[in-house]
């Protein structure tokens, strides 16, 4: 027993060191996603919670990058395990291609349809101009933050997250310049609020990309072919859509059941759309430390798979586990305690932040199911094992998430408490059948090479 606990112990190390850069480059990220919310407090809450119903479907259109970055990430892992140098060197310039097309795409749809959207999304009228004014800046320049998601994508593959994390302190500390320059005014610029934050977004996203962009291929020494995206493989791009569609159905589907969450949450009024706001801006620093080390799991499962070495894959997922439950646990209960001075820098609204107090007492459990899903999704998805996780999510997220959120909040009458509590049983629901399908070891049968 006792060697098998030392060999945990130094499994993780490596893991952790790893998690500790993408933990940074977590934060700085859900910081850019933020922070417009968080300095436009002081505008006025009602561009709080139009921006944040704008982000909600810019959030939409970077699952869709995403489907393709994490298939990247996927492949690239177990192709370096087994030191498959030729095939790594393609998949390079041909996920870059297909990201920066998919990013065109996505951007028209969002510019040209956000109104629409919006609409359908229940949006309060005052809200609406400002939420269709930032998605059409930040929507419309979506292309720098994909390009941003695939040279990370690469990056993190080869265990360069120091990397990534210096690109995102870049975009972090221009954004936040821009910010307090434009939304409010400084000197000579107007106060330009909403349309401020925007400009800002787009900006230090168009500088993260160039940045991280020009360090990938000098530091990996790549050149990118354009014969690679005329005549492409064929048999990489379907491994890519075989594994990126299933690989971001969960993603794609967690997002979805948000914006339908949130057109019902805009049901109950302005009041309910801010504290949503609000939790959502903060509550990804309470997962942030399961979901980093749920990245560093994933690449070193995808390596360890790779290598053929499941059993020590199966060793360091239950250990990553145990930690991310305990740390998740840990921080949902200081936020509780602390939930009236950290809201409160943003709102002295009382029904606002009584609300606020609500949630977090449900979300205190749901934390603790989400860090189990997060840690066994991302583990499954490297090990090549794609398809049970996405029809898992869809089986919850909308059977069980979305149904008891209507139950409980609308036709019950527990409002937003009442959606929080069917979020928390839809996290243990997929949380639990993860564990299962993980402990089954069914998942080994499931390797790309």
């Amino acid at each position: 027993m006792n060697t098998r606990n030392a060999r945990q112990r130094v499994a993780m190390r490596p893991v952790l060191a790893v998690a500790i850069p993408v933990l940074v480059e977590s934060c700085l990220r859900i910081l850019l996603g933020n922070v417009d919310q968080w300095m436009l407090s002081d505008f006025s809450d009602t561009a709080v919670a139009a921006v944040g119903n704008a982000n909600q479907v810019m959030n939409m259109g970077i699952m869709v990058l995403e489907m393709v970055c994490s298939a990247t990430t996927i492949i690239l892992s177990q192709y370096i395990g087994a030191n498959r140098e030729k095939d790594v060197s393609k998949l390079y310039t041909l996920s870059l291609g297909m990201i920066l097309i998919l990013s065109v795409l996505l951007s028209l749809v969002l510019v040209g349809l956000r109104r629409q959207i919006f609409i359908w999304m229940n949006i309060p009228q005052e809200l609406t101009n400002d939420a269709s004014l930032y998605l059409a800046i930040v929507g419309g320049t979506l292309v720098f933050q994909g390009v941003f998601m695939g040279a990370s994508a690469i990056l993190r593959s080869h265990i360069l997250m120091r990397e990534i994390m210096i690109g995102s302190i870049g975009m972090n500390v221009v954004n936040v310049i821009l910010n307090f320059v434009l939304i409010n005014g400084y000197g000579p610029f107007p106060r330009l609020g909403v349309w401020g934050a925007a400009v800002s977004t787009a900006v230090s996203r168009a500088v993260g990309a160039v940045f991280l962009m020009a360090f990938m291929l000098r530091r990996l020494d790549i050149h990118l072919e354009l014969s690679a995206l005329i005549k492409p493989d064929l048999r990489l791009v379907g491994r890519i859509f075989r594994v990126g569609l299933p690989a971001a159905g969960d993603s794609i589907s967690y997002t979805c059941m948000q914006m339908v969450l949130l057109s019902l949450i805009n049901t109950f009024g302005t009041v309910a759309v801010t504290a949503r706001v609000y939790v959502g801006s903060v509550l990804p620093f309470v997962y942030i430390f399961a979901s980093s080390l749920a990245t560093a799991t994933q690449v070193k499962v995808g390596h360890l798979v790779g290598g053929r070495q499941p059993d020590m894959a199966m060793r360091l997922v239950q250990k990553s586990t145990k930690i991310s439950m305990c740390v998740s646990f840990g921080l949902s209960l200081l936020l509780l305690a602390g939930c009236r001075e950290v809201f409160g820098l943003f709102t002295r609204d009382e029904l606002v932040l009584d609300m606020i107090r609500s949630i977090l007492m449900v979300d205190v459990f749901l934390e603790l199911g989400r860090a189990v899903n997060l840690t066994m999704i991302r583990a499954l998805l490297s090990a090549g094992d794609t398809s049970y996780p996405m029809y898992c999510a869809f089986s919850s997220m909308w059977g069980v998430g979305v149904f008891l959120s209507f139950v409980l909040g609308k036709w019950l009458g527990l409002g937003v408490v009442g959606i929080w509590i069917g979020m928390a049983a839809d996290e243990w629901c997929r949380g639990i059948a993860f564990l299962i399908r993980w402990k089954s070891g069914k998942w080994i049968e499931k390797r790309l090479l």
